[in-house]
């Protein structure tokens, strides 16, 4: 069984205690009674930043299940269940891995990896990666991908490393957060199929006119009309009138687009 250490303020109460300072099961009993942060869920826990705090509900967890199985067989608990059930590791593992990337700590976010192997990252995951324009975490994802080896060669061990689902919009995300080293480093170093159009509709709205030419000269196509609204008009309202002479230049704009501006 692992170590969980005595909370601290159960130590203070039995040093005070000179008939009690012998009892380390007593002090042992006491804390695990009155900790409650080993009944957080992971993905609540990954907002307090604390690798401390995650250490010890994930040796608790360790320490439930082998004292029920050995007793009564598995009791009902969120730290029984992050040990033994696979859709609730993948759910927990997603929704504490977009915590950790909120507050871009890539430490938090090897220890998760680290602890729920054998799950998938998830493209809601590395698009929010993108979209905070965190490269070193998006770098991490990439090296430890399994899905390829060296870029190259499909594996099937899904034990090793992490199977990453990179999606289609992660080119998007990274145009939205106005970061184009991350934009050139994802065209270098993965093999997604990306959503062309929609990024180059994302890259005119940010008035990113040099990454909005990279995407046409890599085979974007105009689509910036959807379900009635026109990028045109989102230009407007920014104000962007070097982007609206862009789109003239390159016969984007209509009769009734032309009057509005």
């Amino acid at each position: 069984m692992d170590d969980i250490p005595p909370l601290l303020i159960v130590e203070l109460l039995f040093r005070a205690k000179t008939t009690s300072t012998d009892l380390s099961h007593v002090v042992e009993a006491v804390s695990l009674y009155l900790d409650s942060s080993v009944e957080l869920p992971l993905h609540k826990a990954c907002k307090f930043n604390s690798l401390k705090l995650l250490n010890r509900i994930f040796a608790s967890s360790s320490n439930l299940l082998l004292q029920t199985k050995n007793e009564t067989g598995y009791y009902w608990s969120l730290r029984t269940l992050i040990r033994r059930e696979t859709h609730y590791r993948q759910h927990e593992f997603t929704k504490s891995l977009m915590e950790a990337i909120r507050t871009e700590n890539l430490e938090i976010i090897k220890w998760i990896c680290s602890r729920l192997r054998g799950k998938t990252v998830k493209p809601e995951v590395v698009e929010l990666a993108a979209t905070k324009g965190s490269l070193p975490i998006l770098q991490y994802f990439r090296a430890n991908d399994n899905t390829v080896l060296g870029g190259l060669v499909p594996v099937s061990k899904r034990s090793v490393g992490l199977r990453v689902e990179w999606g289609s919009q992660v080119l998007s995300a990274a145009i939205s957060s106005r970061r184009s080293d991350i934009v050139w480093w994802l065209d270098s170093h993965l093999r997604a199929q990306f959503d062309w159009n929609k990024a180059l509709r994302t890259a005119v709205t940010n008035g990113d006119i040099l990454v909005a030419e990279w995407l046409i000269s890599q085979g974007a196509r105009w689509l910036l009309r959807t379900r009635g609204r026109c990028v045109a008009h989102e230009v407007i309202t920014q104000g962007r009138l070097d982007v609206l002479k862009w789109l003239e230049s390159r016969s984007q704009l209509d009769a009734d687009e032309m009057m509005a501006s």
